[in-house]
């Protein structure tokens, strides 16, 4: 009866020691793969750096010219309001300068 215990003993130790094992082996696979795409990383970064560093290169060189232009339009600004003929010559006899005194009573 003691072998048959001592048997499935060391046959869950060989079984768990494997597992470790293979555990070990998978860990080690998974640091290569992931070292390997660290290095395609950085290698498809060199060409971005150089492209990167001819743009600053020609923005140094870059020149902003800034024209502007006025336009000025001189209309009647009053003429699709709501005032009626008496509101729009008063508006305009003030912007010519020209002011009356109001009368004496307000309607």
């Amino acid at each position: 009866m003691i072998k048959i215990y001592a048997g499935i003993a060391a046959a869950v130790i060989a079984f768990g020691g494997g597992w470790t094992v293979r555990d070990w082996y998978q860990a080690s696979v998974d640091l290569k793969q992931v070292e390997l795409l660290e290095e395609i990383k950085e290698a498809q970064r060199e060409p971005a750096r150089l492209v990167e560093k001819k743009i600053q290169e020609l923005r140094k060189n870059e020149k902003t010219i800034v024209k502007w232009r006025v336009k000025v339009v001189e209309r009647d600004v009053y003429n699709f309001s709501c005032l009626d003929t008496d509101g729009l010559r008063i508006i305009k006899d003030l912007a010519a300068g020209r002011t009356r005194k109001p009368a004496s009573k307000v309607p």
